[in-house]
C-alpha cells in the first residue's frame, strides 16, 4: 500500500461521484482500490471504465489536493 496510491483512489471516487451518472449505485473504496456497483441497463461497463480512465488522466499532482480528516486516538491498555 503507497501514500499516493491511497490519495490517487480517494480522488478517482471523488470525482466520480460529483458526477452523479445514472446506474452507478454503489462505489466502495479501499486503501487503494475500489468496487462499483453500476445497473448495466442504465450504463454501460465500458462508458465506467472510460470514465474511470479520464479521472486518472486528470490525476497527476496530488499537491493541490485535500480531504478532510479526523484523528482519532484510542487508547490501548495490555496485560488482559
Amino acid at each position: 500500500m503507497s501514500l499516493s496510491g491511497h490519495f490517487k483512489t480517494m480522488t478517482i471516487n471523488e470525482a466520480l461521484r460529483k458526477k452523479r451518472l445514472p446506474g452507478i449505485v454503489e462505489i466502495c473504496q479501499t486503501n487503494v482500490s475500489y468496487l462499483i456497483k453500476i445497473i448495466p441497463e442504465r450504463i454501460n461497463p465500458r462508458n465506467v471504465i472510460d470514465e474511470l480512465k479520464r479521472n486518472e488522466e486528470l490525476i497527476k499532482d496530488f499537491s493541490g489536493i485535500q480531504f478532510q480528516s479526523r484523528l482519532i486516538d484510542l487508547p490501548t491498555f495490555g496485560g488482559l
